[in-house]
């Protein structure tokens, strides 16, 4: 992932590899190294000060997806939270987001 953010030149890592993001933001905020995550995980922390981005990267990898059966996905609980994680990550987003049709 580090080549990503244009490092080439990468050393063997020591110590713990955490790969659920949440643990690596606490990890990293317990100043036990350093996380690799996206701005959804540390974006809060970030704005207060508490972490500090290392390097400016914009690295992408892969996606996310909401999911819910077909037959449930306009139930308003579903609906709810669909569109308000629409609205958080329009929030988060640097790029304009396209909104799906339902």
């Amino acid at each position: 992932m580090l080549e990503h953010a244009g490092v080439v030149s990468v050393p063997p890592l020591k110590g713990p590899k955490l790969w659920h993001g949440h643990l690596a933001v606490e990890a990293a905020r317990l100043g036990q190294g350093v996380a690799l995550v996206s701005d959804l995980m540390a974006g809060e922390l970030l704005a207060s000060g508490e972490l500090v981005e290392v390097c400016r990267a914009d690295v992408r990898l892969g996606a996310y997806y909401f999911i819910a059966p077909a037959r449930r996905w306009n139930d308003s609980a579903i609906s709810a939270l669909r569109d308000w994680l629409h609205g958080f990550v329009r929030q988060c987003m640097v790029e304009p987001v396209v909104t799906p049709s339902r």
